[in-house]
Formats: structure tokens, sequence, C-alpha cells
């Protein structure tokens, strides 16, 4: 009786929250969509190539480009989008090693509950190595370098990357991969350096157990003993360096707009992995940015369309109406995922840009097709 009684109870609670979230997006209006292109790469384009690609997002209607800096710092890039109304984004890499050489700076390196570095050592993932998030040295030079890039190239908005703790989410749903979250291959947890280990117990306002002398010891204790105070400690961590590195580019550019890439894990999903393992809240980053945008790479994570609606729906309830949800999405094969056909193409876009959604994000631009391209031309007519 009581069994039955709890199944009710459930179906009940199901039913609501799909009830509520439908009510949600049916009364929620942002206005006209948002059509944005991701750049990967742009590089070794001449004058006329770089003017023929701009050209081009203006006749499909194209509104707003994220790009690296890389790519940003092209002066004929910058030229040409001058030319236009479309709204520019500089892409904000912050805890990825591409602009340090991590191996020359070990003491930057983020440390994992094994105690090696935080870098990925599969063959898909292999690029990834990141930084500790608590490192003064290492998260000075990264904001010293945002705004100099900002006063310099004056972008219509900062699109802060990589924006948390190590994880390469991309493939952890595959078993057998580092990061796979399955029960005897959990998602690798991180930093356990010095110096996040005496901050936190400094946060703890207690000693640390000497008994505990290595990472693993030390993620063990935590996890056993002290997991939801670990947990906040990460997201304020990552929340505080957002809140820094907005105070400090707008004082170069106060009208800066702010986005941050966000983690594509439902709030809870893997038992809370976004705040436990990527140290991200949405509803804690939220007060400091206008846009968020989850990387909505179904294809990639095995995900139906419909996911990325729901992705969408689960991020403007957490921003609540601080911010816009404008997801990412993408559009040609990665990691293996297999071809995008046109039908899924256009399915990803109807279920990324339903309402509260902001708008949609394509990803990587450099890969769309001509059909693709075609399909776009005729949603921003």
């Amino acid at each position: 009786m009581n069994k039955h009684i709890g199944s009710q109870a459930l179906w009940v609670f199901i039913t609501l929250l799909t009830l509520m979230s439908l009510a949600f997006a049916a009364t929620y209006s942002p206005g006209k969509p948002i059509y944005a292109a991701k750049l990967l790469a742009l590089d070794g384009l001449n004058e006329k190539q770089t003017q023929k690609t701009v050209n081009d997002w203006q006749q499909l209607g194209i509104q707003q480009i994220f790009a690296l800096d890389h790519i940003y710092q092209l002066p004929e890039f910058r030229k040409q989008l001058a030319k236009t109304n479309i709204k520019p984004w500089l892409i904000h890499q912050t805890f990825f090693s591409n602009h340090n050489d991590l191996s020359q700076t070990p003491d930057w390196f983020a440390i994992t509950e094994t105690g090696q570095y935080a870098q990925d050592n599969s063959k898909e993932g292999n690029w990834l190595a990141m930084a500790c998030p608590n490192n003064a040295d290492y998260k000075q030079q990264s904001i010293e370098r945002a705004v100099k890039q900002v006063k310099a190239w004056q972008p219509y908005g900062l699109s802060i990357d990589f924006i948390r703790y190590f994880a390469f989410w991309e493939l952890s749903h595959v078993k057998g991969h580092e990061g796979y979250d399955g029960h005897n291959d959990p998602l690798i947890d991180s930093c356990f350096c010095d110096t996040c280990m005496q901050l936190f117990f400094q946060y703890l306002n207690m000693e640390k157990p000497k008994a505990l002398t290595t990472p693993t010891q030390l993620a063990s204790w935590i996890h056993d003993n002290k997991q939801d105070e670990w947990v906040n400690f990460k997201v304020q961590t990552i929340t505080s360096m957002v809140k820094d590195l907005v105070t400090a580019v707008k004082q170069v550019k106060p009208d800066i707009k702010i986005n941050i890439h966000a983690v594509p894990w439902l709030a809870g999903e893997h038992n809370n992995a976004v705040q436990r393992i990527t140290g991200q809240s949405i509803k804690e980053l939220a007060p400091y940015v206008d846009y968020v945008s989850p990387m909505a790479y179904a294809e990639m994570m095995l995900k139906p369309a419909r996911w990325m609606h729901d992705l969408v729906i689960d991020m403007k309830q957490q921003c609540s109406n601080q911010c816009e949800v404008i997801p990412a999405f993408q559009v040609s094969e990665m990691y293996d995922s297999g071809e995008i056909t046109e039908k899924e193409f256009q399915s990803y876009i109807r279920e990324a840009s339903k309402a509260p959604s902001a708008g949609v994000v394509f990803w990587p631009w450099e890969t769309l097709t001509q059909q693709q391209k075609n399909y776009i031309k005729t949603l921003t007519r």
C-alpha cells in the first residue's frame, strides 16, 4: 500500500513539474531570436576572403559572432566587422591552458583526486589541461589578459569559457573513458593542490588533519566528511572569479555584455555534477552575466533534440529574470558522433530556439554545409 502511494506521489510530482515547465515556456517571450555563430578557426584569410566571410554572415542574417582572441586579433577581421551591424563577442578561455604551457609552470596545474595533473589522457581529450581555479598568479594574468584585450578591441561582449574546474564533460557518458559517470568509474574531482587545500580548511575554520598527506587521502576524507562544504567552496571559487573578471573588464568598457559557457548538465544530473565537479552554479552566476550559453551538443552527447529545450528551461529557471539563455549546438561530427542529417539539424534549431531561449549559436561555423546555411537563411529572412 505504501509503495503504491509512493508511486502515485512521484507521478503527481513529475506531472506538476512538467506542467510548470510548459507553462513557464509558454508565457515567456524574449523577442526576436538571436542567430549567432561561434568560430573555431579563421586563420590565414586574406582581405578578400575575410570580406566574403563577413558578407556571408550578413546575407544569412547572423547577428552575433563569437571569436577566440587569435581570431579577434586579426586587423582585417575587426575592420570588416566594423562595417556591419554584427555584434562581436570575444571568447575568453579562463582556466584552459592554451595561453600558458602548464608544463613550464607546474604550480599552476589543478590536481585531481588521484594526485595527477588535471589533464585528459584519452586520444579524444588530450588537448585538455586546466589550471587551478584558486592559483592567485594564474587568475591575475587571466584577468589582465582579458582587460588588455577588451580595452584594445572594444568587443560588444566578453564570452567567458572554461570558467570551471577540470572536466572532460564532452565524453563523460562514454563507458571506459576517464570521465565516464558510471558506478565504477566516477567523474574525476579536483582541485586538491596545496593552495586549494589551504583555502578550503580556512573556509572550514579548522586545521587540516595531519594524517592526510596526499591528494587521494584528502579527497577521500572530504568526500566522506565535508562534501556539502566542498561543493559550496567550489561554487564560491568559480563565482568569485566571474565577479572579479566582470568587474575588471567593466572598468575599461562599462557597457560590455557578459556571457558564460555553461556545461550542459541539468541541475542535479549525475549527482549534481555541474556543481560537484565543475563548480558552476547558474543561480550564483546569474547576477554577473547577461547571457548563459549551455554547450548543448546533443549529437556528441547522444541526446535527443528535445533535450536541448529541457536544458534551456532548466537554466532559465535557475537564471530567473537576471539573464537570458542562448544555447550553442553542434552542427557537424565531433568525436565520431556521426554525421548530422538535415532533419536532425533542423530539429536541433527548432528545439534549441523554443521559448524561453533567446536564440541559437551555431558551432563550429566553419563546418556548416551549404544546405545548412540555406536553411538558416529561411529562418532569418
